[in-house]
């Protein structure tokens, strides 16, 4: 958008001179050379249309294409570049507001030195001494395509066919036009300039970088930040080029994204780098919006680049702490679940019919339950870091809502009467089906059910309600335990939180438990919630969730979720397989291949082992086992690998190879399905699901 800045003498050039020279008299007409050096000075003469120009700019040059030299010096004269059939409006528009002392403004159309046509608007403000006498006036001559709309017609009507005053204020604030009213302003408020000035000023007071840009994108200011890019520069039409500021790698997509907001219309938003003048590349968030006319066109692009590096540095920071974080905690796990994994079968083997003493048999019974307990702590901990990371996802079926409590109940069944507590289960008369992934249901209600059993004294009743209100299956777990204080109920399922210390409660756990129920809940599109009456007095947890719509016919059962398969389970043995049959176990934790092998050699079959990859690659050669359970994590070749070359023996492609880990995540399984296992189990597996994983000859 070009400007050039107009004054017009209304009596004798001395006086003006005079006016002029004084202090600060240039800034209240708005004539500040360093601001703004496209200044045109005229004088009242007998042909009021003759002035001279004084001083110009670069955009004055790019408006009439003649070079500075010919306008300033030159036989050029501005009023000559007017078009002929205007002139005669122009003259008359200024002697009359001359004479009325009030401000102007025209509309016309000027002739450029290559014979084309500008449609310029030309709008002046009264400039006055101290006592009010009017010296001059004080203006700007615009491109149209600054103008408001009802002016953009003179390029096809001519000047006449537009308005020769101002807009009125609610037109100007209407259109989105910023240029001054009709009126002159009070004495003491800003001219437009000055306004103008003070926006130049705190745009470059600013700390981004402020730019400016036609509807088509050209950028045609910025603010003074510009010299500390570098790259950025002024072509000859006045125009910036930015694009040379931009990274490499940076430049395709940040264009192209500009292209698409300009095409749309919508807000422009891109983060890239962006080349210092010290040669520093710092990343900067670009954003950009539409100013539109009363029309909803697009007159002008306002934009900022915002230096985000710091936060970008940070945000990459907390990233890699999170991954870092991430694969610590699987670490963890796996480390914790490797030594889990011979106590979960010795203890399966002290579960054998043979009689211990009593003692013995207490103690097994105390390892048994604190073992389970530190492997769901284990669990709960890598869930917690799957949702946080949004990690985890859910293999969702129809299921019903008896199938989840069952299998919920059937897991705590043991640890409910070791307590001599007692649980009553109420379902809905008509089957309620749920389209909910099995295992994490399951992982809900067990949670619940523990967390009423844990708070609760021994021998005290809890209770599992469930009805159907709608669309939704509602679901209490009620207990009579210590409850919860009014102050620890807005908390309950945040991460971490511990509630019931004040009461003496030790919950043994991390405090995640009920924070990961909310999420797995959630994640199903229901919700929870608790009540309590205070310390002391119970209380009730809630979910709601989701249900499918009644059929006549219910849904198959699910399969149980592995942690509720316990002992009762029906197991079936190699002898009822297919006689005795050979395994091969392939571990370099001696403790587990031993204690794996005696559980079960005792249920018949024949049991080689090794202790890393290339020992299990000679045992299969070797032996011809018809089952191999390999652990992933072993020296000399690991687990992945050993598969592989297995797969690659003859009759290889007809083994069963399972493999037994302390490797959990989703990642891990894929790696081993692409490995070529057709099993992946993480330990400490309960004995049961891998007997009956031998026994399924089918599988």
């Amino acid at each position: 958008m070009a400007y050039l800045k107009t004054v017009y003498r209304s009596t004798e050039k001395a006086d003006f001179q005079g006016w002029s020279a004084r202090p600060g008299a240039a800034d209240a007409c708005g004539l500040s050379a360093a601001s703004d050096p496209a200044v045109c000075v005229a004088y009242r003469c007998q042909n009021d249309a003759q002035r001279s120009l004084l001083a110009i700019d670069d955009d004055v040059v790019r408006l009439s294409g003649y070079r500075a030299d010919e306008l300033l010096a030159g036989p050029i004269g501005w009023t000559s570049l007017i078009h002929a059939d205007d002139r005669a409006q122009v003259r008359r528009t200024l002697q009359d507001a001359a004479a009325a002392e009030r401000a102007f403004a025209v509309t016309y159309r000027l002739v450029r030195r290559d014979g084309g046509t500008q449609p310029v608007r030309e709008q002046g403000q009264g400039v006055r001494d101290a006592a009010g006498r009017l010296l001059g006036y004080s203006g700007f001559i615009a491109g149209a395509d600054a103008a408001a709309p009802e002016y953009r017609r003179v390029a096809q009507q001519g000047s006449r066919a537009l308005p020769d005053t101002l807009p009125s204020a609610k037109a100007t604030e209407e259109s989105g036009d910023q240029s001054t009213d009709a009126a002159e302003p009070r004495r003491g408020e800003p001219t437009p300039h000055a306004h103008r000035q003070r926006l130049q000023r705190l745009a470059d007071a600013m700390p981004q970088l402020v730019w400016t840009a036609r509807p088509d994108g050209t950028v045609y200011y910025y603010n003074d930040r510009v010299t500390e890019y570098a790259g950025i520069h002024q072509t000859a039409d006045g125009s910036w080029r930015w694009q040379p500021v931009l990274h490499e790698d940076d430049r395709e997509r940040t264009v192209e994204a500009y292209r698409q907001a300009l095409a749309s219309g919508d807000t422009y938003e891109c983060e890239h780098r962006v080349r210092m003048a010290d040669g520093q590349l710092r990343w900067h968030l670009t954003r950009a919006v539409p100013m539109r006319d009363a029309a909803g066109n697009i007159v002008e692009w306002f934009g900022t680049a915002t230096d985000i590096h710091d936060i970008k540095l940070a945000q990459q920071a907390l990233e890699s702490a999170d991954r870092r974080k991430n694969r610590f905690v699987a670490t963890m796990a796996h480390e914790l679940r490797n030594p889990l994994a011979p106590i979960r079968h010795a203890i399966d083997l002290l579960m054998q019919p043979d009689e211990l003493p009593p003692t013995a048999a207490t103690a097994r019974d105390i390892i048994d339950r604190q073992s389970r307990h530190l492997a769901r702590l284990v669990d709960d901990l890598l869930d917690m870091s799957r949702i946080t990371s949004d990690r985890l996802r859910l293999q969702c079926e129809p299921v019903l809502l008896s199938t989840l409590v069952d299998q919920a109940q059937e897991a705590l069944a043991e640890q409910i009467a070791g307590r001599e507590q007692s649980i009553t289960v109420e379902l809905p008369a008509q089957p309620v089906r749920l389209n909910a992934d099995t295992a994490r249901l399951v992982q809900v209600f067990v949670n619940l059910l523990d967390n009423a059993s844990k708070f609760s004294p021994e021998g005290a009743h809890i209770s599992l309600e469930a009805e159907r209100v709608g669309d939704e299956v509602v679901v209490r777990v009620s207990d009579s335990g210590i409850g919860i204080d009014a102050a620890d109920l807005p908390r309950l399922f945040e991460m971490f939180a511990q509630v019931g210390e004040d009461a003496g409660a030790d919950s043994g756990g991390l405090g995640i438990g009920l924070a990961l129920t909310r999420r797995l809940v959630e994640l199903h599109g229901g919700t929870i919630a608790a009540t309590s009456d205070g310390a002391g007095e119970g209380s009730t947890l809630t979910v709601r969730l989701p249900a499918l719509a009644e059929e006549k016919t219910s849904a198959e059962p699910a399969a149980a979720a592995p942690w509720a398969q316990g002992s009762g389970a029906a197991v079936g043995t190699a002898a009822d397989a297919d006689g005795k049959r050979r395994i091969l176990i392939a571990d370099d934790n001696d403790d587990v291949v031993q204690s794996l092998a005696m559980l079960l050699e005792l249920r018949g079959y024949d049991v080689d082992i090794a202790h890393d990859g290339l020992q299990a690659l000679a045992a299969v050669e070797r032996e011809r086992p018809d089952t191999v359970i390999l652990d992933i994590g072993m020296p000399g070749l690991d687990g992945h690998a050993a598969c592989r070359r297995i797969r690659q023996l003859p009759g290889g492609e007809r083994l069963r190879i399972i493999a037994l880990t302390g490797w959990g995540e989703a990642r891990d399984r894929r790696n081993s399905a692409e490995a070529g296992f057709d099993a992946h189990l993480v330990k400490p597996i309960e004995s049961a699901v891998l007997l009956g994983l031998l026994a399924d000859t089918g599988n």
